[in-house]
């Protein structure tokens, strides 16, 4: 196709077909599933997963995709074409069981934490999310102790994250700057006040990832030694960083104060 990419958009589509299949499997997309695509592009995934979901709704900003996609697409009796930004998509005007409903795409990499963000914080539980976001992002997500990030805690309080490997720059059109990486987000939760305040709390912690946790988390305070008391009982040091607290941890401290 000819087609005028446009950067505000992030568009780098996916061009090679492992990776296709790859990220379709990590998915698991079945006859039963409704699909929600995140920027079908050229359709090269859409195509695909017309052959195996029950149904695909893909979500495209760019206009002048539109023609072609609807074009390609006019035959199959499962396909629906939503000119939206995705951001600004309410998912309960698709009128479809939203527990049903999964997830796909290679999100532009400037707002792929914005859009995962969305679908964990609405409290509108879908099935999973499959995703390609830039790879340094997406070790972020995934990233363990000692190297924890206040990211991958994040993303643990509202669903579970696996990492699937990265896809190489090269197999994107145009070729963006950085590798890509797959992501999949499943068993979602409710938000919560006390999930609310378990985030801030985490976010705190990592405001400055370099000093002691303790320091950073009751700077000023007389919490300190309640806090580090609690540290010790969980086995870290008292110059443990924020990193090097395991997730499950992290509501412990905070109920010590």
């Amino acid at each position: 196709m000819s087609h005028q990419f446009k950067k505000q958009f992030g568009q780098n589509f996916l061009t090679n077909p492992k990776w296709i299949q790859k990220i379709l499997s990590v998915a698991e997309i079945n006859k039963e599933d409704v699909v929600l695509e995140i920027g079908p592009g050229d359709g090269r995934v859409t195509a695909e997963l017309l052959k195996i979901a029950k149904q695909v709704i893909s979500v495209e900003i760019d206009t002048t995709l539109l023609n072609d996609l609807n074009t390609k697409f006019k035959d199959f009796k499962n396909f629906t074409l939503i000119n939206q930004d995705i951001l600004q998509l309410d998912l309960a005007t698709l009128d479809i069981d939203l527990q049903k409903i999964k997830l796909i795409g290679s999100l532009p990499y400037n707002i792929s934490k914005k859009i995962i963000r969305k679908f964990l914080e609405n409290n509108q539980l879908i099935k999973s999310m499959t995703f390609i976001v830039q790879k340094e992002v997406g070790a972020s997500y995934a990233a363990q102790v000692p190297d924890a990030t206040f990211l991958s805690n994040y993303v643990q309080i509202y669903s579970l994250l696996t990492y699937h490997g990265k896809i190489p720059k090269e197999h994107f059109y145009p070729k963006p700057k950085v590798d890509g990486a797959i992501i999949k987000i499943s068993n979602l939760q409710k938000i919560s006040s006390q999930k609310t305040v378990l985030q801030e709390f985490i976010k705190l912690g990592f405001t400055h990832p370099r000093k002691k946790v303790s320091s950073v988390i009751c700077k000023g305070t007389t919490d300190k030694v309640k806090f580090e008391e609690k540290l010790v009982e969980l086995g870290y040091k008292l110059s443990a960083r924020a990193q090097e607290i395991k997730h499950e941890d992290w509501q412990k401290l905070q109920n010590s104060l």
